[in-house]
This record gives C-alpha cells, sequence and structure tokens, in this order.
C-alpha cells in the first residue's frame, strides 16, 4: 500500500477498442509500483515478492521469463463499502 500510495488514481476498465476507460461502476484506485531490482539483493519484499512471481510462472509454463521488460506490478486498492454491502468494494469473482 505504502508503495503505491503516491501514484492511486480510479482504476479503469478495459474500453474493446485496446485502451481503457473510467467506469462508474469501477471503484477501486490503482497504481503502478515501479520493482527496485537493484535491491533484490538486499532483501526488498517488493523484489521478493516478483521475484517469487517469475519463478512460479518459469516453472508452470516451463519457460525462461526474465524481469527486465515486464509491466510495473500492479496495485489494486479498495476503499468503501464492506463486505456486507449489497454491492461491495472489492474484488470478487466475476467470470
Amino acid at each position: 500500500e505504502k508503495s503505491a500510495k503516491k501514484s492511486l488514481h480510479r482504476a479503469t476498465v478495459a474500453d474493446g477498442k485496446g485502451g481503457s476507460e473510467l467506469s462508474s461502476s469501477r471503484k477501486a484506485m490503482q497504481a503502478g509500483i515501479k520493482i527496485p531490482w537493484k535491491l533484490e539483493k538486499d532483501g526488498n519484499k517488493l523484489t521478493t515478492l516478483s521475484r517469487k512471481v517469475y519463478d512460479y510462472v518459469n516453472h508452470v509454463l516451463d519457460m525462461d521469463i526474465k524481469e527486465n521488460g515486464q509491466e510495473d506490478l500492479m496495485s489494486i486498492q479498495y476503499f468503501g463499502r464492506g463486505e456486507d454491502d449489497e454491492e461491495p468494494d472489492r474484488y470478487t469473482p466475476h467470470c
């Protein structure tokens, strides 16, 4: 949360044309987080988490995806209504 706080903005949805747009039904905030790979050897928590994701994906897909050139880690944060609300501000399975 701390790493994303300074760049949080209203989350967007796909616009069907390859881009994104704001939607009144999307209440979350989002922010891209640049992973400080130069701090990996120092045990930085963001690099540790990201490395585990790469290791898992490479293991499952039998690939060798490297971190350079990849998208930032995306932080999605929900504020407001809770689980008991008819339309809670949180991620729920929707497919």
